[in-house]
């Protein structure tokens, strides 16, 4: 493949490089804040059943955490949910920048070989005009020095 080409082919993979970052960026922070609700429902459910079990609390207070706890539990399950799917967005994301870097490092090996084979083949060339050069030299100073010349 041309120089060119393998260039354009370059640029496209660390474009690619470069989105899915982003999107692994985004879905860092996607799990962040999932995991930041669920522990606010987990901290608001441990809130409440400490208050709920304080010396200084009426049946009221009790009754009261038996209607909001399910909901607060349902909620909490909601969160802890929510927290497990942006992880596998995450899990993805990872695979899919990896992916992408080594998919832009195959290219980047390919420009290499080829830029090495280049240099190979100038460094041939060169040996071989070299050896001309120095065959021509010898064949002139031979053809000086032949004594059936004289």
């Amino acid at each position: 493949m041309p120089r060119r080409s393998l260039a354009q082919v370059l640029k496209l993979r660390q474009d690619a490089v470069d989105q899915a970052r982003l999107a692994l960026a985004q879905a860092l922070a996607a799990e962040a804040a999932a995991a930041e609700a669920e522990a606010a429902a987990a901290a608001s459910i441990h809130h409440e059943l400490r208050a709920a079990s304080a010396v200084e609390a009426d049946d009221a207070a009790v009754e009261a955490l038996g209607a909001w706890l399910p909901a607060a539990r349902a909620r909490q399950q909601a969160a802890r949910e929510r927290r497990m799917a942006a992880e596998a967005v995450t899990t993805q994301a990872r695979a899919a920048l990896a992916a992408a870097r080594t998919a832009a490092a195959a290219v980047e090996t390919l420009i290499a070989t080829q830029q090495a084979e280049a240099v190979r083949g100038e460094e041939r060339r060169t040996q071989a005009a070299l050896q001309e050069h120095a065959l021509a030299r010898g064949a002139a100073r031979d053809a000086d020095t032949d004594p059936s010349k004289i």
